[in-house]
């Protein structure tokens, strides 16, 4: 922060600035960065994503749908029902999202315990360093598991309905992205997945 605050004053910049503190984990990483006068914080709860919700076979499915945390998550499975597999929603003139079960089960066990942790880390932020401003992201871009265009809204939604308030949310796209180079997989398919992405992002700014 020092670096980069020296930097600003170095160039003779005189507009506002800000710092991310990346792919915090805990409680403590909050505190820290708030300390050190961080104002952005990317919430990293890929330690609590189910990557093996992709490939669990449609018996195993029920089980861990029972044993979520519903009491955090403050919802039930029946209401879920209703919200993605029931209902029809218009996300942009050309596309729309309505889940089938399978989708909403494999959702919910792949994200259902980040849902908490980032809910979690987001109050304690809020609770404990109330009158600091501050701008929060979730990034789940670095799990194993693609995060569908049905996924990325369902953290999205969820997370609204929960109370937390974000700027951003980074899924994992399909296909690979390295250092040096752009990118590794089917770029058509890429594009076609990465437009459904950019209208749930607009869905959720225009709310």
């Amino acid at each position: 922060m020092d670096a980069a605050v020296w930097a600003i004053f170095q160039e003779g910049y005189h507009e506002g600035f800000g710092a991310d503190a990346d792919h915090l984990k805990t409680k403590d990483d909050i505190d820290l960065l708030v300390k050190n006068g961080f104002t952005m914080f990317t919430f990293d709860p890929g330690e609590y994503v189910r990557n093996e919700a992709d490939t669990l076979k449609e018996d195993e499915l029920d089980e861990p749908v029972r044993n979520q945390n519903w009491n955090q998550l403050k919802t039930n499975y029946d209401d879920l029902l209703v919200e993605y597999v029931d209902n029809e929603i218009k996300i942009a003139e050309n596309y729309s999202i309505k889940a089938n079960e399978d989708q909403l089960k494999r959702a919910l066990i792949k994200y259902g315990d980040a849902l908490v942790h980032i809910k979690s880390m987001y109050f304690h932020l809020k609770s404990k360093h109330p009158d600091y401003k501050s701008e929060v992201e979730v990034s789940v871009d670095e799990t194993e598991s693609v995060t569908s265009p049905f996924e990325h809204f369902f953290i999205a939604n969820e997370l609204k309905r929960l109370g937390v308030k974000l700027i951003s949310l980074a899924p994992r796209f399909i296909g690979e992205f390295e250092k040096g180079i752009d990118y590794k997989g089917d770029l058509n398919l890429f594009k076609e997945e990465y437009i459904k992405h950019i209208s749930i992002a607009k869905y959720f700014w225009y709310l």
